[in-house]
């Protein structure tokens, strides 16, 4: 199921960003030759024929053929090529996973490409709103995720003193510090804590207050921690320190109040629409810092998960309820806006790149150049794909 709920999440989202390419393209006036989910080799697909205005269905990778002879050799045998329909072919294909736009003359140098219907024919305006228009559906679609969340139910922490009519209330732990009692114990984030014993002691834990008196009456003393992560209960064990170093409590976490608010349809707007920006920022800030660490220091900072990686955490978001999955399916939808926003050959912030020197210099790059150029940073995107992947496989054992 959750496998199947992965994909899912994948393939709505690279929906959605090829969507943003495919309707800038079509009010620009540039053909689209296919609209495909999912990815070759292709089942079938359907376009509307304009010399009839009817429906026709093309299987597999045949489409229109026509009978080619050689006028220069009159002896050689006469051959087929196939012919584009004009209109666009809106696809089934096998890999039942996200999908892809395919632009008359999306590269340059390629069959159609000084077609006046062609992307590359197109002034650079025109083809600067067709790149970023892939940028601004995820930002699109991370907004009304967003919206329909804080219209659902949004999880929110309460701090001290906060007055907000909550659902669901539940202490839950949002920090672990490293080399505590609370990471021996194998506590994660997100984990709820239901009740704390102590030999023949136990409390229900409804306030944060009550789990930090208790630890406090306890350390130095063994105690077990009822918890619940997403469908499962666990009991985990640990000795609370006498001692703990500065600004860390004796288990090492730090604890929230957490639940779930609804707010009515006119304030889920705007909440998702702030919310938006205010997350995509701190995106935009984190992929800074990340650059800058590994640039400057050598080092990595925080975490990169791969289809692995997300594919966990995916599972762990559904298990918490539905507001989580559209908090984290938001989340991930911006990430890649800014992921493809980035100037890096093959991406679409790389391509705009091309764009903007091609007006800096007056004349565009040479075709072979910037084709090998994005060849050579899609095969580097895939290489740090498979890396990260290993990597994650690897953390599982």
């Amino acid at each position: 199921m959750t496998i199947f709920l992965t994909i899912i999440l994948f393939s709505v989202l690279v929906l959605a960003h090829e969507a943003g390419h495919f309707f800038i393209a079509k009010r620009a006036g540039i053909r689209v030759q296919e609209f495909g989910f999912g990815y070759p080799p292709r089942i079938f697909g359907v376009y509307r024929d304009k010399t009839n205005n009817k429906l026709k269905v093309v299987w597999g990778s045949l489409k229109k053929r026509e009978r080619v002879t050689d006028k220069e050799d009159k002896r050689s045998e006469s051959s087929q090529k196939d012919i584009e329909p004009e209109s666009t072919i809106y696809s089934l294909n096998l890999i039942p996973f996200g999908g892809f736009v395919r632009l008359l003359g999306e590269n340059r140098g390629e069959e159609g490409s000084r077609k006046k219907d062609s992307f590359s024919s197109q002034g650079a305006i025109k083809r600067s709103a067709v790149i970023l228009g892939g940028v601004s559906a995820n930002i699109i679609f991370a907004m009304l995720l967003l919206m329909i969340m804080f219209s659902l139910g949004a999880p929110v922490a309460v701090e001290k003193g906060q007055k907000i009519s909550l659902r669901d209330e539940k202490v839950t732990v949002m920090q672990i510090s490293p080399h505590s009692p609370a990471e021996a114990m194998g506590l994660q984030i997100g984990d709820e804590i239901l009740s704390a014993e102590h030999q023949n002691e136990e409390i229900k834990i409804k306030k944060i207050g009550q789990l930090q008196r208790f630890i406090n009456a306890h350390k130095g003393e063994k105690i077990i921690l009822n918890i619940k992560r997403g469908k499962e209960a666990l009991r985990k064990e640990g000795i609370p320190r006498p001692n703990p170093p500065k600004n860390q409590g004796a288990l090492g976490i730090a604890l929230a109040r957490v639940g779930i608010v609804s707010y009515p349809w006119y304030q889920a707007i705007w909440k998702g629409f702030a919310y938006t920006f205010k997350v995509l920022w701190m995106i935009i800030v984190a992929f800074y810092l990340i650059l800058r660490n590994l640039l400057v220091h050598g080092k990595m900072i925080g975490t990169v998960a791969g289809p692995v990686g997300i594919f966990r955490i995916t599972s762990e978001m559904a298990n918490l309820g539905w507001s989580y999955f559209l908090h984290f399916a938001a989340l991930i939808s911006l990430n890649l806006a800014v992921l493809n926003a980035f100037p890096f050959p093959a991406l679409d912030g790389g391509r705009f790149l091309f764009i903007l020197i091609e007006k800096v210099k007056g004349s565009p790059i040479n075709a072979k150049v910037e084709n090998t150029v994005n060849g050579i940073g899609f095969a580097l995107l895939i290489l740090l794909m498979i890396v990260v992947t290993v990597r994650d496989v690897i953390k599982l054992f």
